[in-house]
């Protein structure tokens, strides 16, 4: 059986769903308040989603079908897509620090000898920046790791 070869693209960034209401708001030349009288809506209803304070329920992607004439199959699936995304993007900003410690303990270890305590050091004299994130702070044999 051979292997199916998939490339799957998940970019960096997305954009909040308000963000395409908004648009599509612009474009109709239709404001927030007009939108909340024709869903009957509060307005606060549908600044939460503009400004990515609240989802688009199925409840409301219905009512936005109804008065924008986008179906409400793509307000779900657009609002879905961002969720998925925000979680996929914590995940790896997480892998990405737990890589970073890892590479601070090893970069501590290859300095200093790996065979002294290295975490429980509270000594700060000089600093030496791994990245943005992390910063190592030493003095001679007893280095620290700080996570900003």
């Amino acid at each position: 059986m051979a292997n199916i070869l998939q490339n799957v693209y998940h970019p960096n960034y997305v954009s909040p769903p308000g963000e395409t209401l908004l648009e599509t708001l612009d474009t109709l030349g239709m404001t927030q308040v007009e939108l909340a009288q024709r869903m009957g809506r509060p307005v606060e209803t549908i600044n939460g989603i503009i400004t990515d304070q609240a989802p688009i329920t199925a409840d409301t992607a219905l009512q936005l079908e109804q008065v924008l004439h986008v179906p409400a199959s793509f307000w779900l699936k657009l609002d879905q897509h961002y969720q998925e995304s925000l979680v996929r993007l914590a995940e790896e900003q997480r892998q990405r620090d737990k890589r970073g410690i890892r590479f601070a303990y090893h970069l501590i270890g290859r300095v200093f000898g790996s065979g002294k305590n290295h975490r429980t050091c509270l000594i700060r004299t000089k600093v030496l920046s791994i990245n943005n994130r992390y910063t190592l702070r030493y003095q001679t044999s007893h280095p620290v790791l700080l996570i900003a």
